[in-house]
């Protein structure tokens, strides 16, 4: 995140945010689709890769067979070797004719890319090779170089030109084919890249990556029922060294990419950089392997290296939340109802882009948390309450001391009450959450974000740290502007108490102990039964709405208070900071004269009146609890987590506040819009204008204007009819000068 002097104008600041170079929001890839991630850069990051052989010239093409062993070829070597945990690596065959790529298909036999022969061909069982294609058209291939398998028993291969002259080469295009399972006729696919390499299908085989190396890109077609490729777009540019070769995908969609001298980067769905692994050597292939398929083979230099993905033990799923510009307050006249308007005046935000806890924290997770800090002599006990070693701020309260409480304290470990583990956890204080953050930060090996003697963040950390109350309303309004909506869902006021856990609701849970608390993302649309939750009340099942947002968060309103960051402070709004606001300083004194921190969300106990308190704007300062306050109960309190998002792996920082143009391209109205909207532009001087709109994969959909315009202001409308929902990019090149706009488009 970023935070900017309260001196700069807003004025400043909006010229300045709209300052994007296109390729940087291209491998950011900002998306309203829900991203769930894990912790980013925890996958691998306490793992080094371990070489497992060495000696070779030219390691390529990893293939783990059915038998239980690896295959890999060492091209220079013209060798294929087969390696197993008891022998090391071993000739499988030679000559191999310089195979490169490998696979295994249906039936258990290899296939080989071989460039020493220009063909795809088959290892059969008698050892004898069967040459599957060598010409297309009449023309030699180039140099077949890396190959999948589909389930059918179609073959997709790579045709580069690696490994032969110019002068060699007969087709004059380097191609990515299709050769057919049962006629075995070859197909051309895709002729327009520079040098296609390693390609790969999605886990339901409906998108083919293809890396095109030279351009330093790659790409993802779509696959048609007939076999055939269509919608090619660039889903992520490399930088840096990051030349791309081989493509591995994970289960999850996840897409690994071997980056020559830069090791292997992780892909998301989206085509944001999740993690990456740093390999000593120039990294070409990589394969899963093992009986599980759980440990990852690649091949770098001259050596052949392993490495197991850590299974994060503690991190929860996290949503990817695009930064960008909302209007925060009530837009609806209701705050005033609550508690007198502490939600005014409305005033325009600038969020960057981070990750949202998708649920609360759960009372298994915190449980977890107070059974590892105890361990290690982060807190410790005293009188049913749990205490920061040597501290005296409250972290938790635990049964029996508390009869409401779900954690229980037997004098020497925590367990969980009364089937509640994916319930929210309740009872907690605000240093109990922030703590919580900072262990956490610890198991994932990332920078606490928190000074727990204080309080106070340090909001550069990479750590997991509480969102801050601009951001909570942010992500709970999920890009959804035009209107802004009551709650998170829409303007539904949960009549039939299916959306939403506020008082009275309805829900099988609520003829239990308190707290009258649901599991997190139990308002999900789907039809539940006793059977799998085992609620307190009698009926068989129960069939929730879904009251997620369009972000894909989860409780946003009701089952729990949220703790969130800041200070409470009435009259902050009138104060507020555009970029990344953090709250004040210090709260407004309550009525026993202390400052208190902000809750957001609404819950299970009260404000039935006010719909649980559950508008995505309202705000609550902790001393009010309930009818008792100061002293009321803590058992409607919870949390939810939040982290920065970072993108150093790509190499391109966001450069939103640095200026690179004296164009000016205005933020286009309405924005979020549903079909059209308008795009306005101040030219500076007579110039030759291009202005067009891009996907966040950076492929052109729309040329809107291309012609030579005197000094002046214009407004074009844009008709996004038949296009998707989600963000575009407006791109002005004006002469020297070039500006950039994000765009929402919502369905």
């Amino acid at each position: 995140m970023e935070y900017i002097s309260k001196t700069e104008t807003d004025q400043d600041i909006l010229r300045k945010r709209n300052t994007f170079w296109i390729i940087a929001l291209v491998l950011i890839c900002v998306s309203v689709i829900p991203m769930m991630v894990r912790s980013q850069s925890t996958y691998f990051s306490n793992s080094e890769p371990e070489k497992i052989a060495d000696g070779f010239q030219f390691t390529e093409g990893p293939c783990w067979r059915a038998g239980g062993y690896l295959v890999f070829s060492d091209i220079s070597g013209n060798t294929v070797y087969r390696w197993t945990e008891d022998k090391g690596a071993e000739v499988y065959l030679s000559p191999s004719y310089n195979s490169n790529g490998l696979a295994e298909d249906s039936e258990g036999r290899l296939l080989m890319a071989q460039h020493g022969q220009r063909r795809l061909a088959r290892l059969e069982a008698d050892g004898s090779q069967t040459a599957l294609a060598t010409h297309y058209n009449g023309k030699q291939l180039n140099n077949p170089n890396d190959i999948a398998i589909k389930s059918d028993g179609s073959i997709y291969f790579t045709d580069p030109p690696y490994g032969i002259t110019p002068g060699q080469e007969e087709l004059g295009f380097y191609g990515v084919y299709r050769l057919e399972p049962d006629n075995g006729n070859l197909l051309l696919l895709v002729d327009s890249l520079h040098r296609p390499n390693g390609l790969i299908f999605s886990p339901d085989e409906s998108i083919l990556y293809v890396a095109d190396t030279d351009e330093r890109r790659i790409l993802s077609y779509r696959v048609d029922s007939n076999g055939s490729l269509s919608n090619g777009q660039v889903f992520v540019y490399s930088s840096g060294d990051c030349y791309v070769d081989g493509l591995e995908i994970d289960p999850e969609g996840n897409l690994y990419a071997a980056c020559s001298d830069a090791g292997v980067r992780i892909f998301s769905e989206q085509g944001t950089c999740i993690d990456s692994i740093e390999v000593p050597e120039r990294t070409r292939n990589l394969a899963w392997g093992d009986a599980d398929k759980g440990t990852l083979y690649i091949t770098a230099g001259t050596g052949v290296y392993r490495i197991r993905p850590e299974s994060p033990e503690y991190a929860p799923e996290m949503v990817f939340i695009p930064g960008g510009e909302f209007d925060m307050g009530d837009h609806h006249e209701l705050g005033g109802l609550e508690h007198g308007n502490d939600e005014l005046p409305i005033h325009s935000v600038y969020i960057d882009s981070f990750y949202m806890g998708k649920f609360e924290v759960t009372n298994r997770e915190y449980s977890d948390y107070l059974d590892a800090a105890l361990s290690r002599g982060l807190i410790e006990m005293r009188d049913g309450y749990v205490y920061g070693a040597g501290g005296t701020e409250i972290f938790c309260e635990t049964y029996p001391t508390v009869d409401h409480s779900q954690l229980a304290w037997d004098g020497s470990t925590f367990t969980v009450l009364n089937n509640r583990e994916t319930h929210p956890v309740t009872g907690v204080r605000w240093f109990g959450a922030i703590s919580y953050c900072n262990w956490l930060s610890a198991e994932e090996n990332l920078e606490a974000c928190y000074d727990l003697s204080s309080g106070d963040c340090d909001f550069s950390q990479n750590g997991f740290r509480l969102p801050t109350e601009a951001e909570w309303e942010y992500a709970g309004r999920g890009a959804r502007y035009d209107p802004y909506y009551i709650f998170p869902w829409g303007n539904d006021e949960n009549t039939d108490g299916t959306l939403a856990n506020w008082p009275e609701s309805g829900d099988p849970f609520e003829s239990g102990p308190v707290p009258l608390t649901t599991p997190v993302g139990f308002y999900n649309g789907e039809l539940h039964q006793k059977t799998e939750f085992d609620w307190p009340g009698s009926r068989e099942n129960y069939l929730a709405s879904d009251g997620s947002n369009a972000y894909g968060l989860y409780d946003m309103s009701g089952n729990v208070w949220e703790w969130v960051y800041d200070w409470y402070d009435r009259e902050y709004y009138s104060v507020s900071p555009y970029v990344n606001p953090t709250g004040p300083e210090t709260g407004s004194p309550m009525p026993d004269g202390e400052p208190y921190r902000t809750l957001r969300g609404g819950n299970w106990y009260n404000g039935q009146e006010y719909w649980g308190h559950g508008r995505v704007s309202n705000r609550n300062p902790s001393y009010y609890r309930g009818p008792d306050d100061p002293d009321h109960a803590w058992y409607h309190i919870g949390f939810r987590i939040a982290r920065n998002y970072e993108a150093p792996v790509t190499g391109i920082t966001d450069r939103r506040f640095e200026p690179v143009s004296s164009v000016s391209l205005f933020s286009n109205v309405p924005n979020p819009f549903r079909s059209t909207t308008t795009i306005g532009y101040e030219l500076p001087e007579h110039s030759d204008v291009n202005l067009g709109i891009y996907t966040i994969f950076g492929q052109q959909v729309s040329t809107l204007v291309d012609a030579v315009q005197p000094a002046g202001v214009y407004h074009v409308i844009w008709d996004a009819s038949g296009l998707d929902s989600g963000i575009y990019i407006c791109r002005i090149d004006a002469g020297k000068y070039r500006d950039i706009i994000k765009m929402l488009l919502i369905r």
